[in-house]
This record gives structure tokens, sequence and C-alpha cells, in this order.
């Protein structure tokens, strides 16, 4: 029921190399999933002191033999711009067999000024906003 992974990666550049880490873990406890995750992250862009501090944390519900409902929460806390991104995403996802799955799923992430965080990327020269996004689709694996 334990699931735990950890990632370091580095982008390199001439100037400045972007590296970050993350460790995230969850838990099933059979009536509902637990889970979070952590980053670190530096110099993203590859831009000297464009640091982020990365966390989220998330619950997995089953309803009934096939259906799962998934609840998100995420922060970034960016040190350039000293702002911060807050994400909250809520979706249903439906086992057809053992191969589909249909899902359903919306996404809000509140960006403070200078931030343009989102799973759409904003327009150019557009911060602090929000960005929604809804979602329905199929999943099937071959």
């Amino acid at each position: 029921p334990l699931r735990v992974a950890a990632v370091y990666q580095v982008l390199q550049d001439t100037d400045e190399d972007q590296k970050e880490w993350s460790v995230g873990a969850s838990y099933d406890f059979g009536m509902l999933t637990l889970a979070a995750n952590y980053q670190d992250a530096k110099s993203l862009g590859n831009v000297e002191d464009n640091d982020a501090d990365i966390w989220q944390v998330g619950v997995i519900v089953p309803v009934g033999a096939a259906g799962k409902v998934h609840l998100g929460y995420g922060e970034a806390d960016v040190d350039v711009v000293d702002g911060k991104a807050k994400s909250y995403s809520i979706a249903y996802t439906h086992a057809l067999s053992k191969r589909t799955t249909i899902y359903t799923g919306f996404n809000r992430t509140d960006n403070d000024n200078g931030l343009d965080y989102g799973v759409v990327e904003a327009p150019l020269g557009v911060t602090g906003d929000e960005s929604d996004v809804f979602a329905v689709g199929v999943n099937h694996k071959f």
C-alpha cells in the first residue's frame, strides 16, 4: 500500500544550471489513499536566484466498485518575485474495464502578482491572474 518516489535532475546551460529534486509518497488505506510531494527547484529557466519550493497533498476516495474522486491542493513559493501560486483540483475517474477509464476534472490556479503558473500558459505579459481548466476524456491502454 506504500509508494515512494524520488527524482533529481539537472538542466545544464552555459550560464546557470537548473537543479531540482523531489520526493513523494502515497499510502492506500483501502477507504482512501493519501498522497504528498515536495520539490525544491534552483535557477528555474536557467535564471540565477529564480528558486521555488513546491508542495502538494491529495486524497483519492473510491466511490462504488469502479469510481474514484480525486482532490488535490498545492503551492509554489517563488523567491524571485516573492510570490505564491496556489492550485486546487477535483476529478472523477470511472473504470469501464481493465484498460479503459473515463474521467472529468477541474483545476484552478491562483497566482500572486508577478506569477503566471497554471495548466494553461498565460498570455505574454499577463501575471497575477487565475487559470481555470476543465477536462473530460477517455484513457484507453493498448
